[in-house]
């Protein structure tokens, strides 16, 4: 959907308030970095060069080790504008259902999917939001059955050639908030019963724009406020189901503690034979 972030007067009818789930896109509903894989199809096809592609892959390594940094995701948008700049929209959407069916299709994390699908069977909205270009957000919306994708804008002239610049916020932070509520006037969305996934810190103020927000995957910083707020974490970078079963939480605690006692009576040997050598 086209957000450029002029239309904070729009608003939606009397018609009955919908409830919508929104979902952030790397980490959380795929695996890695979607502007990575796509910056590597741009390099094959000679859109981007070594350097680019360099500066993607330090950035996509960064981002799976540390969570996302804004100075950085800024620097990575102006690089990426310069290369696409000239580039046709049509080109960049045949690119993006290559990669789809190539790359995207296998990293989809299969308990976010049925996430998803749940909320669109309880007859939710589906959005997916990121910072990613919005050719590639529509594209993943349309190939997962979401009823939308919110992506960064890139400007087009005339002729449907992208230009060196954004027509939209950057759906990132602050941008991601502005979209919702634009989203929420535009079709009548009661945020206060809606729902929100990411996996990064980065998006604390769109989680706290909903009433059910849940971390997935979510980096450190973002764990401890989700723990903090008693909020849903699911972890699905290492288990098939995302999140733990209560009898698996249960064991796992058990088995802290037995670890835990194991470790004090071990060092409590330990200075005990300490001390029967020094008698």
């Amino acid at each position: 959907m086209t957000y450029t972030g002029n239309d904070a007067k729009t608003r939606a009818g009397g018609a009955q308030r919908r409830i919508a789930a929104f979902f952030d896109v790397d980490e959380t509903l795929i695996r890695g970095s979607s502007s990575f894989i796509l910056a590597q199809e741009l390099w094959r096809r000679g859109i981007v060069g070594w350097a680019d592609l360099a500066v993607a892959a330090k950035g996509a390594w960064k981002y799976m080790l540390f969570g996302e940094d804004k100075k950085e995701i800024d620097a990575l948008v102006q690089r990426a504008l310069k290369c696409l700049e000239g580039h046709s929209e049509a080109e960049i959407i045949a690119i993006g259902e290559e990669i789809y069916d190539q790359f995207f299709a296998s990293r989809i994390f299969p308990r976010a999917k049925e996430l998803l699908d749940n909320h669109r069977a309880r007859g939710h909205d589906v959005w997916l939001i990121s910072a990613t270009p919005s050719q590639i957000t529509d594209l993943l919306a349309r190939r997962l059955g979401a009823t939308g994708g919110i992506g960064t804008q890139v400007a087009l002239d005339e002729n449907g050639r992208c230009l060196a610049r954004l027509n939209s916020p950057l759906m990132h932070g602050a941008g991601k908030v502005g979209a919702v509520h634009w989203l929420a006037r535009k079709r009548n969305i009661d945020l206060d019963l809606s729902y929100a996934y990411s996996d990064s810190v980065n998006d604390l103020p769109l989680l706290r724009t909903v009433g059910h927000p849940a971390a997935i995957n979510p980096d450190t910083k973002l764990r401890l406020a989700a723990l903090a707020a008693g909020w849903r974490i699911y972890d699905m970078r290492w288990r098939k189901r995302g999140e733990l079963s209560s009898g698996a939480k249960k064991a796992a605690k058990r088995s802290a503690k037995i670890a835990a006692a194991y470790w004090l009576a071990r060092t409590l040997v330990r200075q005990l034979k300490r001390l029967a050598k020094h008698r």
